[in-house]
C-alpha cells in the first residue's frame, strides 16, 4: 500500500484549460467518493470548469482531457523499515472515456485521500484569457 502526498502534481505541461479541466474532475470525484467510473456532461464540465465557447466542443475537450490524464501526482511507498523509500509516480486517472457528450472516468485510488484545502492549494482556479 502507498500514501498519497500531494505536495506535488507534474502539471507543468498542462494549459490553464487543461488544469481547469484536472481540477474540476478531481473536485468532482472528490464530492461523489470512491466507487468506480464516474459520468459527467461536456455541457456540465465546460459549465463548471469555466471554459469559452471554443474550448467546449468536443474536439477541444478530447484534447484537454488528452493532457490533463499526463498529470502525475506523487506517492511514496509505505514501508516502516526503509525510510528512504523511492518516491514514484501515480496517474491521477485510472480511466477516461468520451462517449457522445458523456465523460466517464475513474480517479486513481490514491487521490481520493486529497482535502480540498490541497486541491485548491495544488490547482488553484486562474482566470482564463
Amino acid at each position: 500500500m502507498t500514501d498519497f502526498h500531494p505536495n506535488a502534481f507534474d502539471t507543468s505541461s498542462l494549459s490553464e484549460s487543461a488544469k481547469r479541466i484536472l481540477r474540476t474532475l478531481i473536485l468532482l470525484g472528490l464530492q461523489r467518493g470512491t466507487g468506480g467510473t464516474l459520468a459527467v456532461s461536456i455541457e456540465t464540465l465546460s459549465a463548471a470548469a469555466g471554459l469559452d465557447q471554443v474550448e467546449r466542443s468536443v474536439f477541444s475537450i478530447k484534447e484537454l482531457l488528452a493532457q490533463s490524464m499526463m498529470a502525475l501526482a506523487l506517492l511514496i511507498p509505505r514501508d516502516d523499515e526503509d525510510d528512504e523509500a523511492p518516491e514514484a509516480s501515480c496517474p491521477i486517472f485510472r480511466a477516461v472515456r468520451l462517449i457522445d457528450d458523456q465523460i466517464f472516468f475513474e480517479l486513481s485510488l490514491p487521490v481520493y485521500s486529497l482535502s480540498m484545502r490541497e486541491l485548491d492549494d495544488l490547482l488553484p482556479i486562474r482566470p482564463l484569457r
